[in-house]
């Protein structure tokens, strides 16, 4: 979905520069608030893939963590998650035409949304994937 959604934005913007395009589309709002929801879905991902393995390896006698229903549940809940945090983005118009870039965007400087934005989709989900896997060498050891 992440990788779709990048396609379609790069080609949105391919063919704003070839038009010589420079507002904003009908699109361009939804573009940015999938993009930050999708890379929060695909960052969490990962965190799912470290979890299991963990569990896997330090614990392999719970085979609770190990089952695809709870899997299921970790995967629905991150879905839930990416899609309904940059909703307030949307809701209250933060997310701007970038002309410059041809991408609509939360704009770059100093807010509580862009701490936000960045908190939710990178810093936890990557943060958080490698305390697990820190955590499962120094067991491995």
């Amino acid at each position: 979905v992440f990788g779709a959604l990048m396609y379609w934005m790069n080609l949105a913007k391919l063919l704003n520069d070839y038009r010589n395009v420079e507002y904003e589309d009908f699109f361009c709002a939804f573009r940015g608030y999938f993009g930050y929801s999708t890379c929060s879905i695909f960052n969490f991902s990962f965190l799912i893939q470290a979890f299991y393995r963990f569990m896997k390896v330090v614990y392999p006698t719970r085979l609770k963590y190990q089952s695809w229903k709870f899997q299921l549940v970790l995967i629905v809940f991150t879905w839930l998650f990416g899609i309904l945090f940059p909703i307030g983005f949307m809701f209250n118009n933060e997310i701007f035409y970038n002309a410059a870039n041809q991408i609509c965007q939360l704009p770059l400087r100093y807010s509580i949304s862009i701490i936000y934005m960045a908190h939710c989709a990178y810093i936890i989900p990557v943060a958080l994937t490698m305390l697990v896997y820190i955590v499962l060498v120094s067991y491995v050891k």
